[in-house]
């Protein structure tokens, strides 16, 4: 499995572009700059097949609906965040106005334990609420893509729609439970991985 950090947008977001079979590809979280995203895939030989989402924030879904019209590629998040992809004030769009807004329609709503397939590429859905209240993060073999849900060193913030931060809290610590040593690939910032995160996190440590 191959995957490309693209990171993008005024707020510096981070998408990722994850290789599947015959040359086929998802996108996690392109929130700005389609058309770097599509070279990107054009370069590699690849074609985008579904658009995968953490959570509704602007900054992390504003390329899908130029990418989901180009491909024909499926927009896939939490039901709880859909109500997001259309408006400004709940995707956070309004605080960068001199910005265009492209909202898009979701095609398939997730949830926990939900497992999307691309070829023979398996990828495993889990709730993680507190960022918003439909923040997921995906899971590919030992791979696991948060979203804003998780940082090095600290978490996502809680104070706009849908946020809460004892939920987040809850959220982080359930991550913190799993048995693996994931390889974190965060919605902003530098790659970590669980086993760090479990004794530097101050979240998960409980010293915040």
């Amino acid at each position: 499995m191959n995957i490309v950090k693209l990171t993008l947008g005024e707020l510096a977001s981070n998408c990722y572009i994850v290789e599947a079979p015959e040359q086929t590809a998802v996108v996690i979280d392109p929130g700005a700059e389609a058309e770097v995203i599509a070279a990107e895939l054009e370069s590699r030989g690849l074609t985008l097949r579904k658009i995968l989402l953490t959570h509704g924030h602007f900054d992390h879904m504003g390329a899908a609906a130029e990418l989901k019209a180009k491909y024909n590629a499926p927009v896939y998040i939490s039901a709880a965040d859909e109500e997001l992809l259309d408006d400004k004030v709940k995707s956070v769009a309004y605080i960068l106005p001199e910005c265009p807004f492209h909202p898009v329609e979701a095609d398939v709503r997730i949830k926990e334990g939900d497992v999307i397939s691309q070829g023979s590429m398996k990828i495993s859905v889990i709730e993680t609420p507190g960022h918003t209240a439909g923040s997921v993060c995906f899971i590919i073999d030992d791979c696991m893509f948060t979203g804003d849900t998780l940082f090095h060193k600290t978490v996502g913030r809680t104070d706009h729609f849908s946020g809460d931060t004892p939920t987040e809290i809850q959220s982080v610590k359930r991550l913190a439970a799993l048995e693996k040593n994931y390889r974190l690939y965060c919605g902003h910032g530098a790659d970590t991985d669980l086993d760090t995160e479990r004794k530097t996190n101050p979240f998960i440590t409980g010293t915040y």
